[in-house]
């Protein structure tokens, strides 16, 4: 149960428990649902929600909240399905913008995409389907799109825990730290090789469960209702 990015998926203080696609991670389940159920007792979480139990979903490692454009960002094809999209949207009240992921060395969202704080993402190409890709240029815009190499992509440089101007990851080549450096961030490598054997780097054993979005958006949104 290292990789808590797979725990569940948290915003604005309310959280939705992972029903895992395989049989060896499903156990952990009644965990994570355990843990949010405790949080919600003592006031920290204001809801935990399960989605139907025919949907895989595994939480943040297949769904990474994008604050530059508050959007859900959700990977699905080999560990969730695309029809958690819609729940997930209906649930939160924010676009989720689903991608197909065909490479079975990024299974998960997680390992192969990643929002920076800044509006910039890292991603691997090649990890997605035609499609897919369309989307991100299209959603993003290619002028905010850092495309990594293969050699960064599976040494989990996309797999980073970014805030403010600090992004943390196990490794990335000069040139990719170089580009990151160029926009003002600082790059901290901490070497995590122990878990790239299991599949998993930084991002993966992060969980945020502070995550919310923007005060100026929802604020509009409330008036846009009203």
């Amino acid at each position: 149960m290292v990789f808590t990015a797979n725990g569940g998926l948290v915003l604005d203080g309310k959280a939705i428990v992972p029903n895992f696609r395989c049989p060896e991670r499903q156990g952990e389940t009644p965990y994570f649902q355990a843990y949010f159920e405790g949080l919600k007792a003592r006031g920290l979480i204001a809801d935990v929600h399960r989605l139907p139990a025919s949907i895989a979903f595994e939480g943040a490692g297949d769904c990474l909240w994008d604050g530059a454009r508050e959007i859900f960002w959700m990977g699905y094809g080999q560990r969730s399905g695309a029809d958690a999209a819609p729940h997930i949207a209906s649930y939160f009240g924010k676009p989720v913008v689903p991608v197909e992921l065909v490479d079975p060395r990024f299974y998960h969202l997680d390992t192969c995409l990643r929002p920076l704080p800044k509006g910039q993402i890292v991603y691997f190409p090649a990890a997605f389907s035609t499609a897919a890709h369309a989307e991100i240029v299209a959603r993003a815009g290619a002028q905010n799109l850092i495309p990594v190499e293969e050699a960064d992509a599976t040494v989990f440089a996309c797999n980073n825990v970014a805030f403010s101007n600090h992004i943390v990851l196990s490794s990335a080549s000069p040139a990719l730290r170089a580009r990151l450096e160029a926009l003002g961030y600082q790059v901290h490598a901490t070497p995590l090789w122990a878990f790239h054997r299991s599949g998993g780097s930084a991002l993966c054993l992060t969980l945020r469960l502070d995550q919310r979005a923007s005060a100026a958006h929802a604020a509009g949104a409330k008036k846009t209702a009203a």
